[in-house]
């Protein structure tokens, strides 16, 4: 619960602000420690912030982290195909920043 109650600046929560700002250690610990917490999991991978319905994914694919967008895939079994809600996917996410184009190679045979 102190895991899915924790909200950052933003309102992000912890998966999301590790996707972010690239905290692969954090990320790593938080699968090991959530190995068999398919809930928790799932509750943490489905949050979305409020101002843009953002989730982890979106982050992680803004920093073209491959390894971060690994952990979220196969881990945390993110939705490759969900959408913000304002419509946009994760190669949209990913072409707004510079880094984010990394990631687009990873997506472009999952739409």
């Amino acid at each position: 619960e102190d895991l899915l109650g924790l909200r950052l600046k933003h309102n992000l929560n912890i998966l999301q602000a590790t996707s972010y700002f690239g905290a692969e250690v954090i990320l790593k610990y938080l699968a090991n420690f959530l190995v068999l917490d398919d809930e928790t999991k799932k509750e943490l991978i489905e949050y979305r912030e409020p101002n843009g319905g953002n989730m982890a994914i979106h982050f992680a694919v803004l920093k073209g982290n491959k390894r971060i967008i690994d952990f979220l895939l196969n881990d945390f079994h993110a939705d490759p195909y969900v959408v913000t809600t304002n419509g946009l996917s994760v190669i949209h996410c990913a072409a707004q920043f510079e880094r984010g184009v990394l990631s687009i190679e990873m997506f472009s045979d999952k739409e």
